[in-house]
């Protein structure tokens, strides 16, 4: 019961029943405790994981394992004390595995924490070098902070340890006719009008996008020419920026005017449904929330 609420979301739920499991004198035994901290972890109640905590081998008699240590981690990480959180990995007497270290990378990119993660990942990097998960997450949080001596250091590691990632792509379904498109693709049939189209939304996207969110542009966009490349990771080079563009136009949104006289099988359908192999970045949103807007004011 406690695992159940715990994984719903139901913190209280979950300490509420662990308390009455002790007032009846039951023990608890490690998977218990390992589902207790889950829940804290779920609600972010650093004080209340912290006492379980803190109770495991006093209390119960039990001696934590590296799921408990996985779980204090990933509670602190994710409540963005990542120095606490850090140093309590070189204090566990078990050499860290990847979910924890893992754990702590994924929290420094949110958190924008480029030192701390770069620790995390040299360690990841030592312990599962052909994730090439890992090499994204740390080259990103580079990127994030406008560091492309970082960047360009993590693709140089990758190359030597990893294969390549597969290029990632969106399709459509039109007349039950797959259409797929990856970024700088020159193989489609009807590519020239889509770059033509391309090139008129360039006019009207660059002065929205920098006001809409100008830091996030200014490391990521134009103003320093950058690209992703099909590894997922940032590049720096002199290719027009429309290829970052090309991969997520050609959706709904788009369909009933400016795709009309391009594709005028798409005027038949109700909608479109989009598949995409990876997740589209906060500045594919930005792109098409301009798009919208434009088309609305320029039918």
């Amino acid at each position: 019961m406690i695992q159940g609420y715990a994984i719903h979301g139901m913190p209280d739920e979950a300490l509420r029943t662990f308390s009455q499991m002790l007032k009846l004198n039951l023990k608890p035994d490690h998977v218990i405790l390992v589902a207790l901290l889950s829940a804290c972890n779920h609600a972010g109640l650093i004080d209340e994981g912290w006492k379980h905590f803190n109770s495991i081998k006093p209390v119960h008699g039990i001696q934590p394992t590296m799921e408990h240590y996985a779980c204090m981690v990933d509670l602190l990480s994710r409540r963005g004390r990542l120095r606490e959180a850090f140093d309590f990995i070189k204090e566990m007497p078990y050499d860290a595995n990847a979910n924890v270290w893992g754990s702590l990378l994924g929290s420094c990119k949110i958190h924008n924490e480029v030192e701390i993660g770069r620790a995390a990942a040299d360690h990841l990097f030592g312990i599962e070098g052909w994730n090439i998960g890992n090499y994204v997450l740390m080259s990103n949080i580079y990127a994030a902070n406008g560091k492309w001596d970082g960047v360009e250091h993590v693709r140089r590691e990758m190359k030597t340890k990893v294969q390549r990632k597969p290029a990632g792509c969106s399709w459509i379904v039109v007349g039950r006719k797959n259409n797929v498109f990856v970024a700088t693709d020159l193989c489609h049939p009807q590519r020239h009008l889509i770059y033509n189209l391309l090139i008129n939304l360039d006019k009207h996207l660059k002065d929205p996008l920098v006001k809409m969110d100008s830091e996030s542009w200014r490391n990521n966009g134009p103003a320093n020419s950058e690209t992703v490349d099909d590894t997922g990771l940032v590049d720096d080079n002199d290719k027009d920026h429309l290829d970052a563009f090309y991969s997520i136009l050609v959706k709904r949104e788009l369909k009933k005017n400016w795709f009309r006289g391009f594709f005028e099988e798409l005027e038949s359908l109700e909608e479109i449904n989009i598949r995409a192999r990876e997740w589209h970045c906060p500045a594919c949103y930005n792109v098409l929330g301009v798009i919208e807007r434009y088309k609305v004011a320029n039918p």
